[in-house]
């Protein structure tokens, strides 16, 4: 039976405290119109290798409607995404916190943003592999 690729609660990053400390202790680089913020720890130490934070800033999107588009593009993106990431985390012995917020002033159509979470997450598993390996990527 084929993995289905759902977004569901374990998933999301929720915890107050490691927010706190992601964006307090995480590494963070900008992919145009995305910002990843990120924080790798060794080994497996939950439920799931990956927590997820999706956010929109009100300061650039005035209209919480076009924020909730932008979010809900997001999530969709890395939804389809997901196992690839999870699978490297796994690969790796990882355990990743992830904030990825939209930077840009509007939203972007599905398939344009579909493309920026790709390839903010092959960015993301380059700076993740640092052993100097080959680095995977989400290519097909």
């Amino acid at each position: 039976m084929p993995q289905r690729n759902t977004f569901r609660k374990p998933h999301r990053l929720k915890s107050r405290k490691k927010i706190d400390e992601l964006f307090h202790e995480g590494s963070s680089f900008n992919l145009s119109p995305l910002r990843l913020i990120y924080q790798v720890a060794p080994g497996t130490t939950g439920l799931v290798a990956v927590q997820v934070l999706i956010g929109a800033s009100k300061k650039k999107m005035k209209r919480a409607v076009h924020r909730n588009r932008a979010k809900r593009l997001m999530r969709e993106s890395y939804r389809l995404l997901r196992t690839r990431l999870e699978e490297f985390c796994a690969q790796e012995n990882k355990t990743l916190l992830l904030a990825i917020l939209y930077t840009g002033e509007q939203a972007v159509p599905l398939p344009v943003m579909q493309e920026k979470m790709e390839k903010a997450l092959s960015e993301l598993m380059n700076k993740i592999n640092t052993n100097g390996r080959s680095s995977s990527t989400l290519a097909h």
